[in-house]
C-alpha cells in the first residue's frame, strides 16, 4: 500500500482527477448536443485519461522494482538527488492548488495562484516573495494582453461553485 502513495503515483491521479472532471463538465454541458461524443473536449479527455492509465500503471510497475525516484524538472531528470521527494510533492500541492482554484474561482484565478506559490514552494532564499510576486505579475500581464485582448478567451465558468451554491 506504500507504494501507492508516492509522487510518481499521486501525481497522475491527480492530473487524472482534473481531465476527469474535465469529460463530466463536458458530458453534463456539452457545447451542442450533436457534439457530446464527437467533440474536442471528449476525445482529447478521453486521450489524456489513457495515457494518465499507462503512466499510473507503469509506475505502479517500475516501484515494485525497488528502482530510484526521480522527478522530472524543467527539462532534467533528477534521480537519487537529494530533496527530490518533497519537491515531487511540492510540485503536487501546486496541482491540487490549480485544480481547486480552478474549479471553484475560475482558471484565471487559478493560474494567478499557480504563478505566485510556485516560486514560494519551490525557491530557497529571501527572494522567493520577489519572485513569485514578478512571475505572477508576466502571467497577468500575458493574460490580460494576449489572451483577453488578442485572443479573446472565453473561460469556462468554475462549476463546482456553482454546484456548492445549489446544494445549499
Amino acid at each position: 500500500l506504500k507504494r501507492f502513495f508516492s509522487a510518481q503515483i499521486l501525481i497522475p491521479v491527480i492530473i487524472l482527477l482534473g481531465v476527469g472532471l474535465l469529460l463530466s463538465d463536458h458530458l453534463m454541458n456539452p457545447l451542442r448536443e450533436e457534439l457530446r461524443f464527437t467533440g474536442f473536449p471528449f476525445w482529447i479527455s478521453l486521450f489524456a485519461i489513457g495515457l494518465l492509465c499507462i503512466e499510473i500503471a507503469m509506475n505502479i510497475k517500475r516501484k515494485s522494482q525497488r528502482q530510484s525516484s526521480y522527478l522530472m524538472d524543467l527539462g532534467i531528470l533528477s534521480t537519487g538527488i537529494e530533496g527530490v521527494r518533497e519537491a515531487a510533492f511540492k510540485v503536487l500541492g501546486l496541482f491540487l492548488l490549480f485544480l481547486l482554484v480552478g474549479t471553484t474561482i475560475g482558471l484565471n484565478w487559478a493560474a494567478l495562484a499557480f504563478a505566485f506559490t510556485g516560486p514560494l514552494l519551490l525557491l530557497d532564499g529571501r527572494f522567493r516573495i520577489a519572485w513569485g510576486l514578478l512571475s505572477t505579475l508576466v502571467v497577468a500581464a500575458f493574460m490580460v494582453v494576449i489572451l483577453d485582448n488578442l485572443l479573446f478567451v472565453i473561460y469556462p465558468q468554475p462549476f463546482l461553485r456553482e454546484y456548492f451554491f445549489q446544494i445549499w
